[in-house]
């Protein structure tokens, strides 16, 4: 018999945080231990994580608890991929091993999970906290006054609404409980999309497309920014922009969000690119990455090109652009 909800925790060279969050887990856990099983899949740390999973299989010995060890560091995408398709429960979330999840937390999605029929997605909703300065940068990242008192809403509706908000808050890792199966299909659909840094918000939108979102107005979280490379990468934001963004907004268009949707979103980052606040910092960024990566930077804008071209002109064969990832092997 399947359990209902897989807890998994990808995690690489972060003994001490892993730790803290197994602790967190073994509190949160205790009279569900029969509905879950726990993941952690270690990206070959080469610090104490071992010794610490090792540790807490001790402890959590009540429910089933199964550890990986990659031979080598596969990436980030594609381990927490692994925990989607590793995972038996009829439920699936992947929690970061750094994130603040709130006491009884589990409590709480347990008995939504067991409750709402045809549950596709869970969205917990979340703070952030500035890692530098330590302030509160936003209260909630989705949505507190959607329109339903019992916070379930149509599945595709709803995801839309939440990523015109902000992109951010749908690719939010220890924010999203998938639906297994139907993220694991999403898995299988596109494959090769493991390379694209917003994938996630692909496999959150496949699964609201099939079924119900429960969206929370309380928060359950608490995310730390500033800790990502990206944010201070400019290579890595010049592709996340002009290259993995409208790319996800193709791929959502492909399995049934409206064009006026994919055109609404490309025209909003070329809007985003020209606003007074932001005009000169990408251009220095761009400048930067043109002087240092012209062929790879001069790809990324060719395949912008090509998206802000369909998404004008409702160009209903898109072969173009989707044939035009072979050549983009290379932009990673």
């Amino acid at each position: 018999m399947k359990k209902l909800l897989s807890i998994c925790i990808p995690t690489f060279n972060r003994a001490k945080q892993l730790n803290k969050q197994l602790a967190w887990l073994a509190q949160d856990i205790k009279g569900f231990e029969d509905d879950c099983e726990i993941i952690v899949s270690d990206n070959c740390s080469n610090d104490e994580t071992q010794s610490v999973i090792k540790k807490w299989q001790s402890v959590l010995i009540q429910t089933t608890f199964k550890s990986n060890k990659h031979d080598e560091n596969i990436g980030c995408i594609r381990n927490i991929t692994y925990c989607l398709n590793v995972s038996t429960s009829r439920f699936t979330w992947i929690i970061g091993d750094d994130d603040l999840i709130f006491n009884n937390t589990l409590a709480y999605v347990i008995s939504k999970l067991k409750s709402i029929p045809d549950l596709a997605l869970l969205y917990l909703n979340f703070s952030d906290l500035n890692r530098k300065t330590g302030e509160v940068i936003s209260e909630h990242w989705f949505d507190t006054n959607l329109d339903n008192n019992k916070n379930i809403y149509d599945g595709k509706v709803t995801f839309q609404h939440c990523i015109e908000k902000n992109f951010g808050s749908v690719i939010f890792l220890t924010a999203t409980i998938y639906c297994t199966e139907l993220a694991q299909t999403a898995l299988q659909k596109w494959s090769i999309g493991m390379d694209n840094w917003g994938y996630l918000a692909y496999l959150a939108g496949y699964c609201a497309a099939q079924g119900n979102i429960l969206v929370t107005k309380n928060n359950y979280i608490e995310c730390t920014m500033g800790v990502s490379y990206w944010q201070e990468d400019p290579r890595a934001w010049f592709k996340i922009l002009h290259k993995d963004i409208p790319e996800i907004y193709l791929k959502l268009q492909e399995i049934g969000y409206p064009h006026k949707f994919y055109r609404q979103m490309i025209l909003n980052i070329v809007k985003e690119d020209l606003t007074k606040n932001n005009l000169f910092i990408r251009f220095k960024y761009y400048l930067w990455c043109f002087i240092h990566w012209p062929l790879w930077s001069i790809n990324i804008i060719i395949y912008f090109l090509f998206s802000l071209f369909s998404a004008i002109f409702n160009y209903k064969s898109l072969k173009i652009i989707t044939n035009f990832r072979q050549y983009h092997t290379v932009v990673k």
